[in-house]
Protein backbone atom coordinates (compact mmCIF):
# COMPACT_ATOMS: atom_id res chain seq x y z
CA UNK A 1 0.00 0.00 0.00
CA UNK A 2 1.50 3.61 -0.88
CA UNK A 3 2.29 5.49 2.20
CA UNK A 4 2.55 8.80 0.65
CA UNK A 5 0.79 11.05 -2.45
CA UNK A 6 1.96 10.10 -5.16
CA UNK A 7 4.61 11.96 -7.22
CA UNK A 8 3.45 14.15 -10.13
CA UNK A 9 6.27 12.80 -11.66
CA UNK A 10 5.29 9.21 -11.15
CA UNK A 11 1.75 9.98 -12.21
CA UNK A 12 3.26 11.38 -15.53
CA UNK A 13 5.68 8.86 -16.42
CA UNK A 14 2.75 6.58 -15.96
CA UNK A 15 0.51 7.85 -18.34
CA UNK A 16 3.10 8.07 -20.81
CA UNK A 17 3.46 4.63 -20.81
CA UNK A 18 0.33 3.38 -20.63
CA UNK A 19 -0.07 5.95 -24.29
CA UNK A 20 3.39 4.01 -24.73
CA UNK A 21 1.74 0.49 -24.99
CA UNK A 22 -1.44 1.93 -26.90
CA UNK A 23 0.41 3.24 -29.33
CA UNK A 24 2.98 0.17 -30.18
CA UNK A 25 0.28 -2.47 -29.29
CA UNK A 26 2.23 -3.67 -25.99
CA UNK A 27 5.61 -2.38 -26.83
CA UNK A 28 7.99 -1.07 -29.38
CA UNK A 29 10.01 -4.41 -30.11
CA UNK A 30 8.79 -7.71 -30.49
CA UNK A 31 10.65 -10.81 -31.05
CA UNK A 32 9.41 -14.44 -32.51
CA UNK A 33 9.02 -17.74 -31.13
CA UNK A 34 11.86 -19.09 -33.14
CA UNK A 35 14.16 -16.52 -31.60
CA UNK A 36 14.49 -18.20 -28.55
CA UNK A 37 16.24 -21.28 -30.61
CA UNK A 38 18.54 -19.16 -32.33
CA UNK A 39 19.97 -17.76 -28.54
CA UNK A 40 20.37 -21.31 -27.91
CA UNK A 41 21.92 -22.47 -30.99
CA UNK A 42 24.79 -19.55 -30.86
CA UNK A 43 25.57 -21.19 -27.42
CA UNK A 44 25.72 -24.93 -28.31
CA UNK A 45 27.83 -24.04 -31.94
CA UNK A 46 24.61 -25.07 -33.87
CA UNK A 47 23.88 -28.29 -32.17
CA UNK A 48 20.18 -29.63 -31.57
CA UNK A 49 20.58 -33.35 -30.50
CA UNK A 50 21.81 -34.04 -27.40
CA UNK A 51 21.92 -37.82 -26.33
CA UNK A 52 24.72 -38.90 -24.16
CA UNK A 53 25.88 -38.20 -20.55
CA UNK A 54 28.93 -36.39 -21.52
CA UNK A 55 26.32 -33.69 -23.23
CA UNK A 56 25.24 -32.29 -19.65
CA UNK A 57 28.35 -31.29 -18.79
CA UNK A 58 28.63 -29.08 -22.00
CA UNK A 59 24.93 -27.99 -21.32
CA UNK A 60 25.70 -27.10 -17.72
CA UNK A 61 28.47 -25.29 -19.78
CA UNK A 62 26.10 -23.22 -21.97
CA UNK A 63 23.78 -22.83 -19.07
CA UNK A 64 26.12 -20.82 -17.11
CA UNK A 65 27.00 -18.39 -20.66
CA UNK A 66 23.25 -18.00 -21.04
CA UNK A 67 22.60 -16.95 -17.39
CA UNK A 68 25.37 -14.17 -17.83
CA UNK A 69 23.80 -13.10 -20.54
CA UNK A 70 20.32 -13.18 -18.83
CA UNK A 71 21.79 -11.54 -15.61
CA UNK A 72 23.19 -8.81 -17.94
CA UNK A 73 19.90 -8.02 -19.58
CA UNK A 74 18.52 -7.76 -15.84
CA UNK A 75 20.82 -5.44 -14.87
CA UNK A 76 20.40 -3.28 -18.18
CA UNK A 77 16.33 -3.04 -16.46
CA UNK A 78 17.70 -2.07 -13.21
CA UNK A 79 19.71 0.54 -14.44
CA UNK A 80 16.19 2.21 -15.26
CA UNK A 81 14.92 1.60 -12.10
CA UNK A 82 17.48 3.16 -10.49
CA UNK A 83 16.15 6.20 -11.88
CA UNK A 84 12.51 5.21 -11.36
CA UNK A 85 12.41 4.38 -7.65
CA UNK A 86 13.39 8.02 -6.45
CA UNK A 87 9.44 9.22 -7.90
CA UNK A 88 8.01 6.23 -7.08
CA UNK A 89 4.85 6.25 -4.26
CA UNK A 90 6.38 5.06 -1.08
CA UNK A 91 5.19 0.74 -0.17
CA UNK A 92 5.20 -1.44 2.30
CA UNK A 93 5.94 -4.07 -0.57
CA UNK A 94 8.66 -1.91 -2.91
CA UNK A 95 7.99 -2.36 -6.51
CA UNK A 96 4.66 -2.92 -6.43
CA UNK A 97 3.51 -0.22 -8.25
CA UNK A 98 5.80 -0.64 -11.10
CA UNK A 99 5.18 -4.27 -11.15
CA UNK A 100 1.30 -3.70 -11.62
CA UNK A 101 1.71 -1.65 -14.28
CA UNK A 102 4.40 -4.23 -15.71
CA UNK A 103 1.71 -6.87 -15.22
CA UNK A 104 4.58 -9.26 -13.54
CA UNK A 105 5.40 -10.41 -9.74
CA UNK A 106 7.07 -7.58 -7.41
CA UNK A 107 9.56 -9.65 -6.92
CA UNK A 108 11.16 -10.03 -10.25
CA UNK A 109 11.94 -6.70 -9.76
CA UNK A 110 13.29 -6.33 -6.48
CA UNK A 111 15.73 -9.71 -8.11
CA UNK A 112 16.65 -7.34 -11.24
CA UNK A 113 17.78 -4.37 -8.99
CA UNK A 114 19.13 -6.03 -6.12
CA UNK A 115 21.47 -8.65 -8.19
CA UNK A 116 22.58 -5.45 -10.48
CA UNK A 117 23.90 -4.05 -6.95
CA UNK A 118 25.67 -6.49 -5.29
CA UNK A 119 26.78 -9.46 -8.05
CA UNK A 120 26.27 -7.49 -11.23
CA UNK A 121 26.66 -9.48 -14.49
CA UNK A 122 30.61 -9.85 -15.52
CA UNK A 123 29.22 -10.05 -19.85
CA UNK A 124 28.25 -7.24 -21.80
CA UNK A 125 24.47 -7.13 -22.12
CA UNK A 126 22.89 -9.17 -25.37
CA UNK A 127 23.11 -7.04 -28.58
CA UNK A 128 19.37 -6.82 -28.16
CA UNK A 129 19.96 -3.85 -25.93
CA UNK A 130 21.65 -1.28 -28.02
CA UNK A 131 19.00 -1.82 -30.50
CA UNK A 132 15.97 -1.23 -28.02
CA UNK A 133 18.43 1.85 -26.35
CA UNK A 134 18.34 3.06 -29.77
CA UNK A 135 14.61 3.15 -30.54
CA UNK A 136 13.63 5.03 -27.28
CA UNK A 137 16.45 7.63 -27.98
CA UNK A 138 13.94 8.01 -31.37
CA UNK A 139 10.57 8.21 -29.13
CA UNK A 140 8.93 11.34 -29.29
CA UNK A 141 7.68 10.77 -25.43
CA UNK A 142 10.06 8.45 -23.41
CA UNK A 143 11.46 8.12 -20.09
CA UNK A 144 12.48 5.24 -17.51
CA UNK A 145 9.74 3.69 -17.02
CA UNK A 146 9.29 3.28 -20.87
CA UNK A 147 12.51 1.83 -21.44
CA UNK A 148 12.41 -0.07 -18.69
CA UNK A 149 9.45 -1.73 -20.08
CA UNK A 150 11.10 -2.24 -23.40
CA UNK A 151 14.19 -3.47 -22.07
CA UNK A 152 11.97 -6.25 -19.98
CA UNK A 153 11.12 -7.44 -23.36
CA UNK A 154 15.26 -8.96 -23.82
CA UNK A 155 14.93 -9.89 -20.38
CA UNK A 156 11.96 -12.68 -21.68
CA UNK A 157 13.48 -13.38 -24.66
CA UNK A 158 16.79 -14.53 -22.98
CA UNK A 159 14.09 -16.27 -20.53
CA UNK A 160 12.52 -18.05 -22.67
CA UNK A 161 16.04 -19.35 -24.01
CA UNK A 162 17.43 -20.36 -20.62
CA UNK A 163 13.70 -22.49 -20.21
CA UNK A 164 14.47 -23.66 -23.70
CA UNK A 165 18.10 -25.20 -22.69
CA UNK A 166 16.29 -26.37 -19.14
CA UNK A 167 14.00 -28.62 -21.31
CA UNK A 168 16.76 -30.17 -23.05
CA UNK A 169 18.84 -30.89 -19.82
CA UNK A 170 15.34 -32.08 -18.15
CA UNK A 171 14.45 -34.57 -20.87
CA UNK A 172 17.99 -35.56 -21.45
CA UNK A 173 18.31 -36.84 -17.56
CA UNK A 174 15.47 -38.73 -17.87
CA UNK A 175 16.14 -39.99 -21.25
CA UNK A 176 19.42 -41.06 -19.26
CA UNK A 177 18.00 -42.52 -15.78
CA UNK A 178 21.41 -42.20 -14.55
CA UNK A 179 22.63 -43.40 -11.37
CA UNK A 180 23.72 -40.96 -8.50
CA UNK A 181 27.60 -42.12 -9.08
CA UNK A 182 26.72 -41.77 -12.79
CA UNK A 183 25.50 -38.77 -12.39
CA UNK A 184 28.22 -37.29 -10.59
CA UNK A 185 30.80 -38.74 -12.73
CA UNK A 186 29.40 -37.21 -16.07
CA UNK A 187 29.12 -34.41 -14.27
CA UNK A 188 31.97 -34.05 -12.54
CA UNK A 189 29.97 -33.40 -9.67
CA UNK A 190 28.47 -29.91 -10.98
CA UNK A 191 25.21 -31.82 -11.08
CA UNK A 192 24.33 -33.21 -7.75
CA UNK A 193 21.65 -35.75 -7.56
CA UNK A 194 18.67 -33.32 -5.45
CA UNK A 195 19.60 -30.77 -7.71
CA UNK A 196 18.96 -32.84 -11.12
CA UNK A 197 15.70 -33.72 -9.15
CA UNK A 198 14.55 -30.59 -8.68
CA UNK A 199 15.44 -29.11 -12.13
CA UNK A 200 13.13 -32.11 -13.55
CA UNK A 201 10.47 -31.27 -11.30
CA UNK A 202 10.30 -27.30 -11.93
CA UNK A 203 10.62 -27.86 -15.39
CA UNK A 204 7.76 -30.41 -15.97
CA UNK A 205 5.55 -28.70 -13.81
CA UNK A 206 5.77 -25.50 -15.55
CA UNK A 207 6.50 -26.59 -19.12
CA UNK A 208 5.47 -29.81 -19.50
CA UNK A 209 6.41 -33.14 -21.43
CA UNK A 210 7.47 -32.39 -25.25
CA UNK A 211 5.11 -31.32 -27.44
CA UNK A 212 3.36 -29.12 -24.66
CA UNK A 213 2.39 -26.10 -25.98
CA UNK A 214 4.03 -24.45 -22.97
CA UNK A 215 7.26 -24.81 -24.16
CA UNK A 216 6.68 -22.80 -27.53
CA UNK A 217 7.95 -19.58 -26.85
CA UNK A 218 5.83 -16.32 -26.82
CA UNK A 219 6.40 -12.85 -25.87
CA UNK A 220 2.10 -12.29 -25.47
CA UNK A 221 1.61 -15.60 -23.91
CA UNK A 222 -2.42 -15.39 -22.77
CA UNK A 223 -2.44 -11.76 -24.15
CA UNK A 224 -4.43 -11.02 -27.38
CA UNK A 225 -3.68 -8.19 -29.47
CA UNK A 226 -6.23 -5.95 -28.05
CA UNK A 227 -5.62 -6.83 -24.40
CA UNK A 228 -1.78 -6.37 -24.49
CA UNK A 229 -1.76 -2.64 -25.39
CA UNK A 230 -2.77 -1.97 -21.75
CA UNK A 231 -1.32 -3.18 -18.43
CA UNK A 232 -4.25 -5.08 -16.31
CA UNK A 233 -4.08 -2.60 -14.44
CA UNK A 234 -4.54 0.21 -16.90
CA UNK A 235 -7.76 -1.81 -18.73
CA UNK A 236 -9.31 -1.75 -14.91
CA UNK A 237 -9.15 2.00 -13.94
CA UNK A 238 -10.08 3.31 -17.52
CA UNK A 239 -13.05 0.25 -17.75
CA UNK A 240 -14.17 2.05 -14.14
CA UNK A 241 -13.73 5.63 -15.26
CA UNK A 242 -14.49 5.40 -18.90
CA UNK A 243 -16.51 3.02 -21.50
CA UNK A 244 -13.35 1.83 -23.41
CA UNK A 245 -9.69 2.78 -23.13
CA UNK A 246 -9.24 2.81 -26.85
CA UNK A 247 -11.23 5.15 -27.17
CA UNK A 248 -10.05 7.33 -24.64
CA UNK A 249 -6.40 7.00 -26.01
CA UNK A 250 -8.24 7.75 -29.61
CA UNK A 251 -9.45 11.23 -28.46
CA UNK A 252 -5.89 11.98 -27.25
CA UNK A 253 -7.63 11.83 -23.85
CA UNK A 254 -5.27 10.35 -20.28
CA UNK A 255 -6.19 6.38 -19.66
CA UNK A 256 -7.53 7.40 -15.95
CA UNK A 257 -9.88 10.06 -16.07
CA UNK A 258 -9.14 12.50 -13.32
Amino acid sequence: MSTVPTSPIWTAWVEQYRSHRASYIGATWHWQPHEPGLILTTYTGGRVEFSHARDLSFLLDVSERLQESLAAARDQVAAELAHIRPVMPREDQPWSSLAAEFDLHRTLLAVAAGEAEVNPARVAPPGEVAVIRQICDRLAICNPIIVAWELWQVVTLWQAAADTLDDLLADLLLELALADDELLAATVGRLRPAAAAGLIRRQRAMRGEPGDPRRVPDQWRGWSHNDRRWSRISQVEADRNMDNPYVRWQRGLPLVAN
